[in-house]
């Protein structure tokens, strides 16, 4: 009965420690990740909106969709106005859109004429080699200049509002043109809140 008590008591301490010094390792990254990852959302809001200098969250944005009852505003996380020399210049809009793998994290630019700038993927489970190209400048190429709602197709674009789907990865091609055309719906909302 001893030796019981007395593994249980040495079992006790070891997990004691390990959760311990994860604490602390924890306090101590948690800032820096942080950090690095504003500054990589940073960088990908300069990228899908490179005529922007300056971007501010707009805070109002959750109860401007609440209204509309659109499940698609839903996917929304955050919207960024952004500004060029102190002039209005666009949105950039973070958006979770279910993909194959689970959750594709983009990020929109929209110009301040409505279209699409370019967008980014923060993040993604998609299949490698497949779903993971929606991330290729060769798919993303296909969004830019592009307003109204776009359609994925399987074979080559017929008009400006089609998108050709990534081969063997149709799902995740739906899921990123989900996400862009709800920054250009939520484009529209915005414009007309904010007159």
């Amino acid at each position: 009965m001893r030796d019981v008590a007395k593994l249980g008591l040495v079992l006790f301490l070891v997990c004691a420690i390990a959760a311990g010094l994860l604490a602390v390792t924890n306090y101590i990254t948690a800032p820096v990740i942080q950090a690095k990852t504003i500054e990589q959302e940073n960088e990908a809001k300069r990228a899908v909106l490179p005529q922007a200098d300056e971007f501010e969250t707009m805070k109002e944005a959750a109860a401007v969709f609440e209204s509309y009852h659109n499940e698609n505003f839903e996917l929304i996380q955050q919207v960024d106005v952004a500004y060029s020399d102190g002039a209005f210049a666009g949105y950039v809009i973070k958006l979770a859109v279910g993909g194959y793998g689970g959750d594709i994290v983009l990020m929109v630019g929209i110009t301040e004429e409505g279209n699409v700038a370019d967008f980014a993927v923060i993040s993604h489970s998609e299949t490698a080699g497949l779903g993971s190209k929606i991330d290729e400048e060769s798919f993303r190429s296909q969004y830019r200049d592009k307003s109204g709602e776009l359609v994925v197709v399987k074979t080559t674009p017929s008009s400006e509002t089609q998108v050709q789907a990534i081969t063997s990865a149709t799902i995740s091609s739906k899921a990123v043109t989900r996400g862009v055309n709800t920054a250009l719906e939520a484009y529209t909302v915005l414009s007309e809140y904010q007159q």
